[in-house]
């Protein structure tokens, strides 16, 4: 699977497992069993997301033995001894967060 060599590198990225369950349940939407979301740093350095397959060096998170989430290798260096997490807007829409 891609990126499954990364993911002994999360080991200093926490990511609960309310981020994981709520991002499992947004890819049951979508007919590709491949892909996941991505988390990527732009040439802004802002952090995007997408939904798309995960690439051979990303760190990956799993849930319940799906990949739920890949992290750009650069990125998940940079997110050491952080938490990803959901939280819910002022509009009522749900966001990933990093702590």
């Amino acid at each position: 699977m891609p990126g499954s060599s990364g993911d002994e590198a999360l080991e200093s990225v926490t990511v609960t497992e309310a981020a994981k369950s709520y991002l499992a349940g947004q890819l049951e939407q979508h007919a590709s069993r491949n892909i996941s979301f991505r988390l990527r740093l732009g040439s802004d350095q802002k952090i995007s997301t997408t939904v798309a397959e995960p690439s051979a060096e990303d760190v990956l998170v799993r849930h319940e033995n799906k990949v739920v989430l890949a992290i750009e290798p650069g990125l998940a260096a940079k997110l050491q001894d952080n938490t990803i997490d959901i939280e819910q807007t002022d509009d009522g829409r749900t966001a990933l967060i990093v702590l």
